[in-house]
Order: C-alpha cells, then structure tokens, then sequence
C-alpha cells in the first residue's frame, strides 16, 4: 500500500544560507504546519541547524478574528485558545526536534518595549513612505481575499495592525539573534514572501528584519510503500 510521506524543500536551501538559528514561524491557520507535514518540518530543522525557535503566533490572530465579527476581548481569548489547542496537538511533534530549541507564543512579544518602540517606527514609515505603503496595501488586499471577508474600513485597519505587529516582531527576533551570535537566522515559512517583508529586509533595512533571511518552505509528497 502506498502511504503519503512529506519532504521539505526550502528556498533558498539552508546550506546556502550559512545560518546556526532557524525560526519557524508558525501560523494556527496554516495546515501545512499540523501532522505529517509538521513532522516533515521538523526533520528538515533536524538535518540543517543547530538552534531552532518555534514562533506560535496565537494572540496575532486576534487581527483575523476580529475581522471576523468577534468583540476585542472575544478575539484575544480565541487567540489564545487556538494557540492552546495547536500546541496540544502537536507536541508529540515537536518532541521530536533534536537541537536545542525553545517555544515562544506571540503574548511574549508584545510585551516587549522595544517591540513596541518598533510598531511605532512602522506605523511612522507607513505615513511617509510611498513604496513600504504601497506594499503594504497590496498585502492586505491579498490577505482580505485569502480570509473571505468583505473588504471594509474596519478589515483594513485589522490587515494593517496584524502586518506591522508582525513586521515588529520579526525585525526584533533577527535583531537580537544576530546580536547574540553575530549570524544571520533563517525565518522560516511555507508561503511566498510578502511584499512589505521584502521591501523591509532587502531595500529598507534598518530596523532588524535584514539580520534574518526568509526562507519559503515547500512542502513535497513522496509516495512510499508501507
């Protein structure tokens, strides 16, 4: 009988990127990032870091679900719950990363002040700069498509806060992983690159996001026998 197996390609591949320190970030809407797949994941960290964050973005979903229709305070406890219920499923899973590594849930971000400091600075460069708004633009329409709902003032400024909340969060993690051992990570997805990202970690880099490289994980399926 032949049974599904996953294999991960990433771009670019790890060995090209001379980095120590992976960081997975994860999504609890990305089912690429649950089971099998999960595992496939795992394995690639396995196989080419010595170091390894699992990133779990629970509270940054409050941003979608708000947009969604729930209330604020709804919205943060259905983050966390999702979060919750993510870590629960998968840690059998995650058990199996080899390599030194650590689990930080989104909650512990935002309570940082220089992750503050950096939302601001981003709201800031988004009123003066043309081409990060216009990215930026472009990837919340993408997103309003992707999550279904109707494209109102209220999504928008929801987009716009997930965005740059993230944006914030990333740029300090590469910051303070590169001070720490003088190395680029590799902040690792499986989804494109977004536009606004880029245009932060290639062109503007200044404020942390180009201490990293993204790299897009692809997730293969290998059909062997059982």
């Amino acid at each position: 009988m032949l049974q599904k197996k996953y294999k991960i390609k990433a771009k670019p591949a790890a060995s090209q990127t001379g980095a120590k320190t992976v960081c997975l970030n994860i999504s609890m809407n990305n089912t690429n990032q649950t089971g099998d797949k999960l595992l496939a994941m795992v394995q690639w960290v396995n196989e080419n870091f010595e170091k390894c964050i699992v990133n779990v973005s629970d509270s940054l979903q409050r941003h979608n679900l708000q947009s969604q229709g729930l209330a604020n305070d709804n919205a943060y406890k259905k983050s966390l719950e999702l979060g919750n219920q993510w870590l629960k499923e998968n840690k059998t899973i995650l058990d199996q990363i080899q390599i030194p590594y650590k689990i930080v849930r989104w909650e512990h971000w935002l309570n940082l002040g220089k992750v503050k400091n950096l939302k601001t600075t981003l709201y800031a460069l988004y009123q003066t700069s043309e081409t990060f708004r216009s990215c930026v633009d472009t990837d919340i329409s993408n997103w309003i498509a992707r999550q279904g709902i109707e494209t109102t003032s209220k999504a928008y400024q929801n987009g716009l806060a997930f965005l740059l909340e993230e944006f914030a969060v990333h740029s300090y993690m590469a910051q303070r992983e590169y001070n720490l051992n003088n190395q680029k990570m590799v902040q690792a997805y499986p989804a494109r690159q977004l536009y606004a990202e880029h245009y932060l970690r290639a062109m503007y880099g200044r404020l942390g996001l180009e201490k990293s490289i993204f790299g897009r994980l692809k997730v293969e399926t290998r059909l062997a026998l059982k």
